[in-house]
Order: C-alpha cells, then sequence, then structure tokens
C-alpha cells in the first residue's frame, strides 16, 4: 500500500473511531438519563408539590375567610345595634368595617383561583404518573437493547484500535507526526485532494508551480495554504 493509500486509510478509520465514540457516549447518556425517566419524575414531584402548596394556601385562605367573616359580623353589630351613638366613633367603626369588607372580598376572590391550581396540578400530576409507568416498561426493554449495541459498538471500536495500529505500522514517523498534529484541529481532512487545482480541505486555488510539485510527487505534500498533506486527484 502506497503511503498516500495509508494515510487516506488511517483517516477513515480515524473517522470511523470518531463516530463509534460519539455513539457510545450518546448511549451512555441515555442510560444515564433513564430514557428521560429521571425528567419526567421531577415533572411528577413538581405537580404534587404544586398541589399540596396551592391546597395549604386555599386552607389558609378559607381560614382567613371565616375569621374575617366573624370580625364583619361583630363590626356589623356594633355598627347597626344602636348602643353606640358618638359620631367620632361611628366613623372610625365604619372606615374599619369597610376596610375589612374589601379585605374579605379579596379572599375570597383569591380561593376559587387556588383550587383552579391545585386542580390543574393534580390533573398533569395524573397524566405524569401515568406516562411515568408506561415509560418505565418501555425502558426496561430499551435498556437490553442499549446494552447489546453498546458491547457491539465497543467491540467495533476495539477492533478499529488493532487495524489502525496495522495500518500506522507502515507510515513513516515524519508523516505519521505531521498528520497527527493537523489531524487535532482537523479531524478528517488531514489528508486531502486537490481538484481542479483547488485543497479540498481549505479551498483555496494554489498555484500552478505547487500543483506540478503535487501532481510529480510520489507522497504527499505540505500544502502552503493549510499545512495539510496533500495529493492529487486522478
Amino acid at each position: 500500500m502506497s503511503l498516500s493509500n495509508s494515510l487516506i486509510s488511517l483517516q477513515q478509520t480515524d473517522q470511523q473511531l470518531i463516530e463509534k465514540k460519539q455513539t457510545f457516549v450518546t448511549l451512555q447518556n441515555e442510560i444515564q438519563n433513564q430514557g428521560g425517566l429521571i425528567k419526567l419524575r421531577d415533572k411528577c414531584e413538581k405537580q404534587k408539590q404544586q398541589e399540596l402548596e396551592a391546597k395549604v394556601e386555599v386552607a389558609r385562605l378559607q381560614s382567613e375567610f371565616n375569621t374575617l367573616k366573624s370580625k364583619v359580623s361583630e363590626i356589623e353589630q356594633r355598627l347597626y345595634g344602636g348602643s353606640i351613638t358618638n359620631v367620632k366613633e361611628l366613623n372610625a367603626i365604619e372606615i374599619e368595617y369597610s376596610s375589612m369588607r374589601r379585605n374579605l372580598a379579596q379572599v375570597e376572590e383569591s380561593i376559587p383561583s387556588n383550587e383552579k391550581i391545585a386542580a390543574e396540578a393534580n390533573e398533569k400530576f395524573t397524566e405524569y404518573t401515568k406516562q411515568l409507568k408506561e415509560n418505565e416498561q418501555d425502558w426496561k426493554l430499551r435498556l437490553v437493547k442499549i446494552h447489546g449495541e453498546a458491547k457491539v459498538i465497543k467491540d467495533e471500536y476495539n477492533n478499529m484500535l488493532i487495524e489502525r495500529k496495522k495500518v500506522q505500522s507502515g507510515i513513516s514517523k515524519e508523516y505519521l507526526d505531521h498528520y497527527n498534529r493537523i489531524s487535532k484541529s482537523n479531524p478528517g481532512s488531514a489528508i486531502v485532494k486537490v481538484d481542479r487545482g483547488v485543497c479540498q480541505g481549505c479551498l483555496v486555488k494554489l498555484p500552478m508551480s505547487e500543483l506540478n510539485k503535487i501532481r510529480l510527487s510520489e507522497t504527499p505534500i505540505t500544502g502552503s495554504c493549510c499545512s495539510r498533506l496533500l495529493i492529487f486527484s486522478n
């Protein structure tokens, strides 16, 4: 195998290794997230907490409503009972009475909205709980499949590493070091072809003198445009 073909083969193997690694990481992330079950459980917990908080607020408002209603009734008896004749005192009680009734109305209006929040949270909690139960069953089957896929990918990855060692053993240290250095910043395009006078790595048109040098060379040439290893496209 020629040097150019060895480098191209090495690059193709490296690309496949990257893809295998990315796929393996994706599977591992799916396992870690339990196929979305963790997020779904969190949603269930948040809805249950929201329902509880809304119910507590409803209970507090109802207690406050009963207290205010009792106070309003007491003030009404004082105001209209005829026992108070002092005008100044009557005015003060009327102001207190008006303020108390406003507070009573506000509390009364707040109760239904919080009851609605509790009901909606309970509805969503029921929905998420049902979905969670279904997804947990699906996840058991999916998990078995993932472990199988991960094992296949791991075996393929290890076999590719062995193949890579074989390929790179036929490449001189000079070219291998250059290839590895360029691959760090340009994975998949450390060695590229020159087509119609244009470097397919950086898409720069090369001068004729460099094109002739690449055309006549039996080994890849370091491009002046991007330092990639260049070969002529036949």
